[in-house]
C-alpha cells in the first residue's frame, strides 16, 4: 500500500480544505461552500430514512440496516445472542 510524505499530506490537506471553503455556483441556484452542500445531504440523507421507517413500521415490515444499525436490526441481533 502506497502512503504519502509528510509533505504530500500536508499539501492535499490544505487543497482539500480549501476547495471545500470556497464558494462554488450551483447551477444559478444558490452559491455555497462544499461543505455546506455535503453537510445538506448529509441531513437529507437522515431526513429520508426517518420516512422510510414510518412507511414501513406500521406496514409491519421491519427496516432495513442501509445506512448504520436500524432499531430492528440491533433488536434481532440482541434476541440472536440471548438464544
Amino acid at each position: 500500500m502506497a502512503t504519502l510524505t509528510p509533505e504530500w499530506a500536508i499539501f492535499f490537506r490544505d487543497y482539500m480544505l480549501d476547495a471545500l471553503r470556497r464558494e462554488v455556483d450551483f447551477h444559478g441556484m444558490f452559491q455555497l461552500p462544499p461543505a455546506v452542500c455535503l453537510h445538506t445531504a448529509g441531513i437529507h440523507s437522515i431526513h429520508h430514512r426517518g420516512q422510510l421507517s414510518m412507511y414501513l413500521r406500521p406496514m409491519g415490515a421491519k427496516v432495513p440496516a442501509i445506512y448504520g444499525e436500524s432499531y430492528d436490526s440491533a433488536q434481532a441481533r440482541l434476541a440472536a445472542t440471548k438464544a
